[in-house]
């Protein structure tokens, strides 16, 4: 679910889940609201979720060893893995793990034994300055 500001919603689940939220994300002008089951994605290993100007948010699936770069040098990226484990900057990230990439260098992703799932977000921190990556292991 993808509430821009301005929006209202009431998540629930009978089953019990875990919600990852990140506030003031959006760009002012980027008021769509979308929901998407993810659970109904097909074979493919990518999954488009939103595109706004130059931010593209996926879902992208990647089998053990597989190697993903993250175009991050125009417009930085962020990394939600949802299940498994990458190698990323010198860190392995587990599931729950978050990777927040600059604009300014593109990062390569490279999935572990297990493969990966993971929530992209690209292209939408033109105007954060650059610095080092931001890495938060999962506890």
């Amino acid at each position: 679910v993808r509430n821009p500001i301005g929006t209202f919603h009431s998540p629930f689940s009978t089953e019990g889940c875990i919600i990852w939220v990140k506030l003031w994300q959006f760009q002012p002008n980027d008021t769509a609201k979308i929901t998407v089951d993810t659970a109904v994605a097909g074979p493919e290993p990518r999954q488009d979720l939103h595109t706004y100007g130059t931010e593209k948010v996926y879902l992208q699936r990647l089998p053990a060893g597989a190697g993903h770069t993250l175009a991050a040098a125009s417009g930085g990226a962020e990394v939600l893995v949802l299940s498994g484990s990458i190698r990323l900057a010198g860190e392995t990230l587990r599931r729950w793990s978050w990777y927040r990439s600059p604009k300014g260098e593109n990062a390569s992703v490279s999935a572990g034994s297990d493969g990966a799932f993971l929530l992209i977000k690209e292209g939408h921190l033109a105007a954060t300055a650059s610095g080092p990556p931001k890495v938060a292991p999962a506890s």
